[in-house]
């Protein structure tokens, strides 16, 4: 059932040399509602932070992308933020799942934009998504959404390709992980990748059941993320490092930038987690046997959460609950 359990780490030298690197320049701004914090990764990509949030902007002569706007309450300081930073004006906006800490901010963000085709929408930017995201957007129940807030491109393939400032901009679908609309969003030429909710550094993967996310779905994830997207550091000291070739910058939905080793360690917390849930299910133990037997043990100081919106427990019952009930993962070929 688990495959890619490996350990594959760079030597603490190297850590320590391409620290150096992945730290950048100094944060811009104190991170509250007036201004997010704002760090330069590669030379035309940046990440902004705000409320815990990481949007990620890529702006050039051709026009300025925009992944996960952020959370309302932060729309307007994020929307400063990126004038201040880009090049050219907002021409795409990527939502990479339908939660409203990442998208909330779309409607703003979008009317600040300009679309290179005239539509339906008139010079907004377009927000570009899976079909699922929009599907589950449009049926939720008792909100209304403006047509400026809701996904205005999507796609069903499980790629969707465009080209911007030089480099290809890869949309790539990740079916069942944390939802069935899980988005990555790979920039190859900058060597970036921005993951969503499929890794977030400050806490157990959220598993949102009830829009087809599976716990199998976000460690199937993780490993294609390892095994196709995220490539590995150069092991070499010297002036290679030196020049920044620390291998791909890995964004996730909330903590610091990552590199490959900490994909790795979450991976690895994922499918030891699995391991133990599946082994207490096989030996028929309920809910509560699974929440008592604490399967996430060595991992909670690191991860772990007694309250807030995605607890410990929260992340145990959807593995039970997921491994309980597996999904059957599906990759449709149509769509645009």
């Amino acid at each position: 059932m688990l495959n890619g359990l490996i350990h594959n780490r760079p030597t603490a030298a190297y850590c320590a040399l391409a620290a150096s690197v992945l730290l950048g320049p100094p944060a811009y701004g104190a991170g509250s509602d007036e201004m997010p914090n704002v760090l330069q990764i590669r030379p035309q990509v940046y990440v902004l932070t705000a409320r815990d949030t990481n949007t990620v902007v890529e702006t050039g002569s051709d026009g300025t992308l925009v992944v996960d706007p952020g959370p309302m309450a932060a729309a307007a300081a994020t929307l400063k933020a990126i004038h201040a930073i880009a090049q050219s004006p907002i021409r795409y906006i990527v939502n990479t799942s339908l939660d409203s800490s990442l998208i909330a901010s779309d409607e703003v963000i979008s009317q600040a934009g300009y679309s290179f085709a005239a539509g339906q929408l008139g010079r907004a930017a377009p927000v570009m998504a899976r079909q699922e995201v929009l599907s589950a957007l449009i049926n939720r129940p008792g909100e209304h959404l403006s047509a400026w807030a809701l996904p205005s491109e999507v796609y069903t393939r499980p790629q969707w390709n465009f080209f911007l400032n030089g480099e290809g901009i890869e949309l790539i679908w990740e079916p069942s992980a944390h939802s069935n609309g899980d988005t990555v969003v790979r920039l190859p030429q900058s060597d970036v990748v921005v993951t969503g909710d499929i890794f977030d550094d400050t806490r157990f993967p959220r598993i949102d059941l009830s829009h087809g996310g599976s716990i199998q779905g976000e460690f199937d994830a993780l490993n294609e993320l390892l095994n196709r997207e995220v490539i590995t550091p150069i092991p070499l000291v010297g002036s290679a490092v030196l020049q920044g070739h620390t291998g791909t910058l890995v964004v996730p939905v909330r903590g610091p930038v990552c590199d490959q080793a900490d994909l790795v360690t979450y991976r690895d917390m994922v499918g030891t987690v699995i391991l133990r849930v599946q082994n207490l299910i096989n030996h028929h133990a309920t809910l509560q046997q699974v929440l008592a037997a604490k399967p996430t043990q060595g991992y909670d100081r690191r991860w772990g959460a007694d309250s807030g919106d995605w607890t410990t427990n929260d992340f145990v019952e959807a593995v039970y609950r997921s491994l309980s009930m597996p999904h059957k993962l599906q990759r449709t070929e149509d769509g645009p």
